[in-house]
Order: structure tokens, then sequence, then C-alpha cells
């Protein structure tokens, strides 16, 4: 059985974080977006620390810049089941 694929937007904002958390307690596989690499590195290893999910993983890009998106999009693998657009 596969898991449930979830990207949300805005992941290391105070709301993002604790929409990620829920999300990832609940075992789907998760991708976490936002501007600062760091920041998204440091939440995904607490939130795979927290939730014992292995599924969890992050891409750094600007939302406002449309080559970056279709960048991302272009490197997505599979379906896309939730998108929580946060920022």
């Amino acid at each position: 059985m596969s898991r449930k694929k979830v990207i949300v937007t805005g992941a290391y904002g105070a709301i993002g974080a604790a929409i990620a958390e829920g999300i990832a307690r609940k075992g789907y596989a998760l991708t976490l977006v936002g501007r600062d690499e760091k920041r998204l590195r440091r939440l995904s290893e607490t939130l795979a620390g927290r939730s014992e999910n292995d599924a969890i993983d992050y891409y750094a890009l600007d939302l406002s810049r449309k080559a970056q998106i279709q960048e991302f999009a272009r490197q997505w693998q599979g379906p896309l089941d939730v998108l929580i657009n946060n920022a």
C-alpha cells in the first residue's frame, strides 16, 4: 500500500510547521516547500524524529518565480494527493 503524497508550502512558519507535523504523524509522504533550505532541512529532521515518519523531504524554491515552480513540477514523481498552500 503506497502512502498518500502531500506538499505543504510555507512549511517552516508557525502555522505551516504545525500543519506539517500533523500530516507527518499520520504517516503521509510529506514534501515541505519554502525558500530557506536550512530551515526546511531542520524542520524535516525535527518532524522525522517526532513522528517516526521516514517519508519526509523538502524542496527549496521561491514560489514567486514561475521557472522554479515549473522545475519543481518537472522533478515531481508520481501523483499528488494533497496540496496545502500555506505560503
